[in-house]
Parts: structure tokens; C-alpha cells; sequence
């Protein structure tokens, strides 16, 4: 009897095994593993995932199950699996990973996609730029982080291009780093570097000819910049006001123009004729050809070599003039150390002459040892 009791509970533990087995239920014994003891699986609580269930070629994923480590994962298509990290290959297509827990195993497909182009435009804030000059750089169509190189006839800081000091073509490359789902990527830029155009300054003052002490004032034309003077010679500038100096000369005065956009710095000059300065010049419209030096120099140092040049220091055609210019009969105030040693006597006609060019009185001029010239009239024909 205890042998048929027996052999009926074999036959129904082999019984309920086979059920068991064909509900796919397997036991998880104690100590072979991280789940609990006694923990029952069936095929339908054996289940696993991805944390992305699309990925790029060449990107990872990592598979996620209750049981951990217990599962063995294997993978076909277009990936490979070690552990539980799924790591996509060169191509796009379906990955199947295949899990297996003891006699059950389960099933998921990953998507692989091809990394998308990044296409970049690359713009320049000025296309075109002069030398030493400078523009900045901006793309779009980037995913990821963009930097730039450059060639030619420039350099690249950050996105600020300069100009190098010739002309020629610059050419920017900016590069997009990869980013997930996009490939690295690539766009150009061509900038024009001009050489930078001269500043051709005309320089004009309204007197190219004054007297010692006198002033005139200069312009310029052809200038971008602003404009400075400065003066050699027989003269000083304050901005645009020339002051000749107290001895005649020729006063040089130099226009520069500072750089502006497009242009070099540039400059030009002008020479202005300093004169020794008469005490008047032509005195009346009757008398327009008259003007007279005061003169303190004693006799041994004037004559009437050093009176014409003083005459002629006043510009082209002045000079000492003749006895006719004077009237019949007379002499007019250069000395002749020939004649008396000094001006000789006139007659009334030179008298009014000598009047009209600033001589007052006798006592302007006199002859003999020891006498002063005080006055020196000059004639313009």
C-alpha cells in the first residue's frame, strides 16, 4: 500500500512540474542569485528595457531588467550588447537584444538612425574689410559647439576676425562639434581684405606771403581724418593759425590727417614767404605803391644796398625807388654815403611824395656825420 501511495505522489509532482514548466514558471532556489528566496518568474513578469529605445549609430543604451544581473543578453542587427550596455554600430537598422533568464527568454528591438548633417552657414558681419581692420563671426544651423579657424589674409579669435597688413582673401572655417543624433559639420565664409586708401591732402593758407609777426590761417581738402598742423621755419601754428615768425624766412607748415575707415593717415604741406614786416602797407589810393620801414639802425649799417633789400623783402617787384619816381629834382630816403652821408634835400614834389609815404617832418631825416635814418620809403611800380 505505502508503495502505491508513493508512486500516485511521484506521478502528480510529475504531474505539477509539467504544468509548471509548460506556464514557463521557474523557481528561483536560495543562495544562486540577487532575488530573494523562493522567488517565482513567469514568462510574462521576465521582462526587460531600454533606457532609449531609438539611438544614433555609434551611441549607447543600457538594457534595465528586476532581475539585474541574473540575464544573460546577446544582440543581432545593427549592435552589440556587453553586460547590459547596448552599443550601436557604424550603420542604421533594427537591434534585437534576446534576454535569457533560466529556460525563459524575452525579446526587444532598439531603432539605430543615421547621425543627421549639420549644415552651417557662416556669416560675417562685414564681408568686406581693410587691412588691420576687424569683424565679427555668427553661424547658424549648429547643434553643437562651433569654433573657427581662419587662412589668408587674417586671424580669428573667438568669432573676432582681424585683417592682416596686406590685402587679399580671408577665408573662415567654422566647425560644429558632434552632438547627439548630428555628425560634426563644417561651413565657410570668404571675407575680402582692401588695402587701406590714401588721404592726397591739399593744403592752403589764405596769405602764402605775410609779414614778420603776422598771421594767416591755413585749410585742407582731400582729408578724411582730422586734421593737425605743424610749422617749421620762419613761423609757428596754433590750430589753424599761422604766426610768422620776427625775422623773415619761409615758414613750411605740414597738414596730417589722422587714419579713418578705410583711409591711412596721409599728409601734405604748403610754404608760406615771411617778410620783414613794413609799418604800413600801401598808405593811400592815391599813393598804392608806397609803404615805409621805421628804421633804428645808425648810419654805418644802412645804405642803399641793405635799404633795397629791405625793400624787396616785402615781395616780388618792391625796391627802392629811382630819382624820377620821387619828381623833378629830388631824392627820395635810401642812403648814399656818396651823397652827404645821407638824404638829400627835396623839392616840393618829393617832399609830398616822402608825405605820403609816412614822412611827416625834416626831422625824420638828415644828413651829415652822426645821423639816424628813421624812415625808409620803398616804391611798388
Amino acid at each position: 500500500m505505502k508503495k502505491i501511495i508513493k508512486f500516485i505522489i511521484l506521478i502528480f509532482s510529475f504531474i505539477l512540474v509539467s504544468e509548471i514548466l509548460a506556464e514557463g514558471m521557474t523557481l528561483k532556489k536560495q543562495g544562486s542569485g540577487s532575488l530573494p528566496s523562493n522567488t517565482i518568474v513567469t514568462k510574462s513578469s521576465f521582462t526587460f528595457t531600454a533606457t532609449k529605445s531609438v539611438i544614433y549609430v555609434n551611441e549607447s543604451t543600457t538594457l534595465n531588467s528586476p532581475l539585474n544581473d541574473l540575464v544573460n543578453y546577446s544582440a543581432t542587427g545593427a549592435c552589440t550588447v556587453s553586460g547590459s550596455t547596448v552599443t550601436a554600430g557604424n550603420s542604421s537598422g533594427i537591434c534585437t537584444i534576446s534576454g535569457q533568464y533560466a529556460n525563459l527568454i524575452n525579446s526587444l528591438n532598439i531603432t539605430v538612425n543615421a547621425l543627421q548633417a549639420q549644415t552651417l552657414t557662416v556669416t560675417a558681419a562685414s564681408n568686406s574689410i581693410y587691412t588691420s581692420g576687424t569683424t565679427t563671426l555668427s553661424t547658424t544651423g549648429n547643434q553643437g559647439t562651433v569654433s573657427y579657424s581662419a587662412s589668408g589674409a587674417c586671424t580669428v579669435s573667438g568669432s573676432t576676425v582681424t585683417a592682416s597688413t596686406s590685402a587679399g582673401t580671408c577665408t573662415i572655417t567654422a566647425t560644429a562639434a558632434a552632438a547627439p543624433g548630428y555628425s560634426s559639420g563644417t561651413g565657410t565664409t570668404a571675407i575680402t581684405v582692401r588695402a587701406l586708401q590714401a588721404q592726397n591732402l591739399t593744403v592752403t593758407a589764405a596769405s602764402n606771403s605775410i609779414y614778420t609777426s603776422g598771421t594767416t590761417t591755413l585749410s585742407t581738402t582731400g582729408n578724411q581724418g582730422t586734421v593737425s598742423y605743424t610749422a617749421s621755419g620762419a613761423c609757428t601754428v596754433s590750430g589753424s593759425t599761422v604766426t610768422a615768425s620776427t625775422s623773415a624766412g619761409t615758414c613750411t607748415i605740414t597738414a596730417t590727417a589722422a587714419a579713418a575707415p578705410g583711409y591711412s593717415a596721409g599728409t601734405g604741406t604748403t610754404a608760406i614767404t615771411v617778410s620783414v614786416s613794413a609799418d604800413s602797407g600801401p598808405l593811400t589810393s592815391n599813393y598804392p605803391q608806397w609803404a615805409y620801414f621805421n628804421h633804428t639802425l645808425s648810419d654805418s649799417s644802412v645804405n642803399a644796398a641793405t635799404a633795397n633789400t629791405q625793400c624787396q623783402s616785402l615781395g616780388s617787384g618792391w625796391r627802392l625807388p629811382t630819382y624820377t619816381e620821387t619828381g623833378p629834382g629830388s631824392y627820395i630816403a635810401w642812403l648814399d654815403q656818396n651823397i652827404g652821408r645821407g638824404v638829400q634835400f627835396f623839392n616840393s614834389t618829393g617832399v609830398t611824395n616822402l608825405q605820403n609815404a609816412g614822412w611827416t617832418t625834416s626831422s625824420n631825416y638828415s644828413y651829415g656825420s652822426g645821423f639816424t635814418i628813421r624812415k625808409v620809403a620803398c616804391y611798388h611800380p
